[in-house]
């Protein structure tokens, strides 16, 4: 099964957006390594800008913290959608989730409907966001 940690435990990663891209990428929840794709060489991760970048002079070439991940294509802050995980793990109506995150409701149910779809129908897993599934069910 899983647990929900409550609140205030989490509190730093959802309020505060240094803390909580820290969180994801010591969680692993994005590549911890790219590969340029202009120069075929390792880039280096950046966590100030959230970005790898091609270590070859003169290349420069960026990639995002967030491409081919979870978050990525999210126009919302990664502090929200966590919070907005934390929030539909709890069962937390849309009205609910309205009030405590002011985002519109239109958009709350857009992302709960796209929690609900990478949980339930995909074989991948949020690797250790908030709640760790049993895998074996």
């Amino acid at each position: 099964m899983y647990g929900i940690p409550p609140l205030k435990d989490i509190i730093s990663i959802i309020f505060d957006e240094e803390a909580g891209m820290n969180f994801l990428i010591d969680k692993e929840v994005f590549y911890q390594s790219r590969i340029c794709p202009r120069c075929n060489i390792e880039m280096k991760l950046y966590r100030s800008i959230y970005a790898f970048r091609c270590t070859k002079k003169n290349c420069g070439q960026r990639i995002s913290l967030r491409k081919n991940s979870f978050f990525d294509k999210c126009k919302l802050l990664s502090t929200q959608i966590l919070h907005l995980i934390h929030l539909w793990l709890s069962k937390s109506s849309s009205q609910t989730a309205e009030c405590q995150t002011v985002i519109s409701r239109k958009t709350i149910g857009i992302y709960f409907s796209y929690f609900r779809q990478v949980i339930y129908d995909n074989p991948i897993r949020i690797k250790g966001i908030f709640v760790d599934l049993d895998e074996s069910k």
